[in-house]
């Protein structure tokens, strides 16, 4: 490894106050100058908590040399400050100073270009800071990783390569995460096997009662009123509201209330409404939220944290507020701007690596915590139609040969089978709700010889088709989900990512449109909607504008708006490490480039986007869903 060490800065002033105290709405003054790499240090906000001083961070790093630079380190001095949270980047503390790291997707930085990334800190009363030089270490090659820590803010969704091979075996995340990076790291601690039926002509309508279902209309076709609630069926490969008419959910996603922050991520930086407002806004229906059975028991049992990841300063109405609160208040903000929201249960633990762990349940978390934990959010928020769907379970995964791995057949002891236990999520969740929509997930393997590999027993991987994480529902086919008189609320769901992420064998030299879609789209899952037995909701797909992506993102793009499926786009995060997000690292920017590609896939009529409610219009501009049927 060639390190070559430049003094990027001399510095003028480093940091100073404008008085004498954060508390006291004072600022970090930062000057430079060099004729090489620019950094700007800048103050983004600050504020008294808790008889602490927080302050956030916003640095720019802009390379005016004349050639490029692959992978930085920056070193900071900043004394006696904790670690409250970052994002974009790498931290490591040290007793005077932090050393903040590129991550993969931002480690390139271009004649000319810029990277952005932040810190948030606290201090004990007023910040002990010191005049001293920042240094920048380039690198011919990638750093190697730190084995003694994770980075925390980071961690959750960088889906490496290594995770998504089908053919590799998921690496167990490192055991040891650094104190100091843990961001708000809080210390608190089967169905009978009936062949499936034939989807009855009638569901049962918001008064319970069984009605005739409607021939779906293609078109959209007048509505004379509105029910009181919002909640929606199935019927077909279709979605539809209570009066027949098809919809579309077509969303995004946007997580942290699965990780160790137990909040949404971003808003140590922005405001909570306005980032809403702006998702509304730019046409998405509904919003994907990912969130742990961890901190649904804590929620369940009365043991709410206050989430440091939260900025107060931005949010001033967040004073105060637990999980729970934030939580509830992103709900009403919702329902305001017409957006709906779908429960995500991404993975058991609230930690970022959580979403590694193939099964729903873990050495602390059991089966019946997971089961008991959709219950209690089905029954809490039974009468709130903001929430209209439940992801039952983020990518159930696995290989034959892992200890542990989901499966899809039909025997209902095996404690991994996915198929069984997805049934029984159901019926919990439907027994507290019976109005929500059901999304079950596939796996990521399924037998290639269901006669001789029935229960998935052969520790072979040359004995299964393989797919990425949840989203092989070739099961269906011999072992469909069966929930009786539910059967109306069921939605199948897949994810599809593209080379980028990591390389498959569909994506083969000279891959096309009709060669994914026949090699595996259609044996996968597409074929659940071709032969009209459910919907197939796409609940996470794409990824970094590059040329790799390029053809695959059209491809997927291309097939949302053919088939009119509907879909939540990965992600509104700029910190999902293999794919970015839809927000820049300001988290207030929209990458407009991705977002005109992603427009196109969105719900619409004559140019306005359509919303999910059907009194509430979508964002600024959109329509009611009884607005698009007038």
């Amino acid at each position: 490894m060639i390190k070559q060490k430049r003094n990027i800065l001399s510095l003028l002033l480093m940091f100073m106050f404008a008085v004498t105290c954060l508390s006291q709405n004072s600022y970090l003054l930062f000057a430079k100058a060099d004729n090489q790499l620019d950094y700007i240090l800048s103050t983004k906000s600050s504020w008294p908590q808790d008889g602490r001083s927080f302050v956030q961070l916003d640095i720019t790093v802009t390379n005016t040399s004349q050639a490029g630079i692959t992978n930085w380190v920056i070193a900071v001095p900043v004394e006696q400050g904790t670690v409250e949270g970052h994002w974009c980047c790498d931290v490591t503390p040290s007793p005077d100073s932090l050393t903040i790291r590129n991550l993969p997707y931002n480690g390139t930085i271009e004649s000319g270009k810029s990277v952005t990334f932040g810190i948030t800190l606290s201090f004990n009363g007023c910040p002990n800071v010191t005049e001293k030089e920042i240094t920048v270490t380039p690198f011919a090659e990638p750093p190697a990783p730190r084995p003694e820590a994770v980075s925390s803010a980071v961690a959750i969704a960088n889906r490496s390569n290594a995770t998504r091979l089908p053919e590799v075996p998921a690496v167990s995340p490192p055991g040891a995460v650094s104190a100091a990076l843990t961001v708000a790291n809080f210390s608190f601690a089967p169905r009978s096997t009936e062949s499936f039926d034939a989807i009855d002509d009638t569901y049962s309508g918001i008064s319970g009662k069984s009605v005739d279902l409607p021939d779906i209309e293609e078109e959209f076709s007048p509505v004379s009123s509105c029910f009181d609630t919002d909640w929606l069926f199935t019927h077909g490969n279709k979605i539809v509201d209570a009066y027949g008419n098809p919809v579309r959910l077509t969303g995004l996603n946007w997580f942290g209330f699965n990780a160790t922050e137990r909040v949404l991520h971003g808003l140590w930086s922005v405001n909570l409404e306005q980032t809403v407002s702006s998702i509304a806004d730019k046409g998405f229906n509904i919003i994907r939220v990912p969130i742990s059975v961890e901190l649904i028991k804590e929620w369940q049992s009365g043991l709410n944290s206050y989430p440091g990841a939260v900025n107060l300063y931005t949010n001033p109405n967040l004073i105060g507020k637990t999980s729970l609160d934030i939580f509830e208040i992103f709900l009403d903000l919702c329902s305001q701007s017409g957006l709906k929201v779908l429960l995500d249960i991404h993975h058991a633990a609230a930690e970022n690596m959580g979403h590694m762990h193939p099964v729903w349940y873990t050495d602390a978390i059991t089966t019946n915590d997971y089961y008991s934990a959709l219950a209690y959010l089905a029954g809490r928020y039974a009468d709130d139609d903001t929430i209209v769907a439940y992801d039952l379970k983020n990518e159930p995964h696995g290989k034959a040969y892992d200890v542990s791995h989901a499966k899809w057949h039909d025997d209902v002891a095996d404690p991994d089978n996915w198929k069984a236990v997805a049934e029984e999520a159901a019926r919990r969740v439907l027994a507290a709700n019976p109005n929500v929509l059901v999304v079950i997930e596939g796996v990521e393997t399924f037998p290639k010889d269901i006669g001789s590999n029935r229960n998935s027993s052969s520790s072979n991987p040359e004995d299964y088709y393989s797919s990425w994480w949840g989203a092989n529902l070739r099961g269906v086919k011999h072992f469909p989900i069966n929930l009786g008189e539910f059967q109306n609320k069921l939605l199948y769901s897949t994810h599809d990512y593209g080379p980028a992420v990591s390389p498959q064998p569909w994506f083969h030299s000279g891959f096309t449109y009709d060669s994914i879609l026949n090699e595996y789209w259609l044996p996968t899952w597409l074929y659940i909607h071709e032969e009209n037995i459910a919907p197939v909701f796409i609940g996470e797909w794409g990824g970094r504008m590059i040329e790799e992506n390029s053809p695959w993102m059209q491809y997927i793009k291309d097939l949302i708006i053919n088939k009119q499926l509907s879909h939540t786009h990965w992600c509104l995060n700029p910190n999902s490490g293999d794919t970015g997000g839809l927000l820049l690292d300001d988290w207030v920017t929209w990458d407009e480039e991705k977002y005109e590609f992603v427009k196109g896939t969105l719900w619409q009529k004559d140019g306005k986007f359509i919303g999910l409610s059907c009194t509430q219009p979508l964002g600024e501009n959109g329509l009611t869903r009884y607005g698009a049927y007038n």
